[in-house]
């Protein structure tokens, strides 16, 4: 085969390879949080995770990255805050 012809295996084989990991990454994040019941436990993995809450203006995305309410998350950090 050309080189040039190797070259594009390779790279269709990389690509084959970032898309299938797209689905699982979705699906291990699905399963996640399915595993974390309360807003408090969500919380708690994904300071874990992270290291500190985001400023105060990203609690928005936060909470819908935690798949909960922003009202939700905000009380939950006002518990942890009193």
């Amino acid at each position: 085969m050309p080189p040039a012809t190797n070259g594009l295996i390779a790279a269709k084989a990389i690509l084959g390879a970032t898309l299938l990991r797209l689905p699982a990454h979705g699906l291990q994040h699905s399963r996640f949080q399915l595993s974390m019941k309360t807003v408090a436990a969500r919380l708690d993995a994904w300071i874990e995770w992270n290291g500190k809450l985001p400023p105060k203006g990203e609690w928005v995305s936060l909470a819908a990255e935690l798949a909960v309410s922003p009202e939700a998350l905000y009380r939950e950090i006002g518990r942890r805050r009193a």
